[in-house]
């Protein structure tokens, strides 16, 4: 049976026949029109196979050939597409276990991480005045800036950052002693 001479009331109730004719006359093109986006044989075929598949299991709803061929390219392009996005975030993960097998990066991590931490607790420890101060100054703002803004003198900012700075010193020998455990 050739495609001109297609029955697609056969191909519907399901003779494998009909199935094989769209199968043989499709496969090779919907392969080489998805190796172009994706440069890998084998994951076209996997792709281009799951095609027709999904192709059996829907062929009830297809009304021609014209619309058994558009179905085919629209799922394989979302079956491209679906492969493009699982690729990226397997590269993705692939990349944050280099992250994590490399010691520094590692350790570097934990830094960020426990200076954020370090950095809120301060935060939330500290009285009223002393918080506005300490993230006023977390934003870059300089003593007399600090002072401007909140209509105090430029001592008093430099009295509350010394009360900020002592217990980040307190915080901050934590991270010491987690990075000369981490080094055992």
């Amino acid at each position: 049976m050739e495609v001109s001479t297609f029955d697609i009331e056969c191909f519907k109730q399901g003779e494998h026949l009909a199935f094989k004719t769209i199968f043989d006359s499709l496969y090779h093109s919907l392969c080489l029109f998805t190796n172009r986006f994706l440069d890998d044989l084998a994951a076209s075929e996997d792709i281009v196979q799951e095609a027709f598949c999904t192709l059996w299991n829907h062929r009830e709803e297809m009304e021609s050939i014209v619309h058994i061929k558009s179905f085919l390219y629209t799922v394989v392009r979302n079956g491209v597409l679906n492969y493009i996005k699982h690729q990226k975030i397997r590269l993705r993960y692939e990349q944050s276990l280099c992250d994590l097998e490399d010691k520094a990066s590692f350790e570097y991590f934990i830094i960020e991480e426990e200076v954020e931490r370090i950095l809120l607790k301060t935060r939330e420890s500290l009285p009223p005045k002393c918080k506005e101060i300490f993230v006023l100054a977390m934003q870059g703002k300089d003593n007399q800036e600090i002072a401007r803004i909140l209509n105090i003198s430029v001592n008093t900012v430099k009295t509350q950052k010394k009360i900020t700075y002592k217990k980040l010193k307190n915080y901050i020998y934590e991270i010491s002693c987690l990075l000369l455990l981490l080094h055992k």
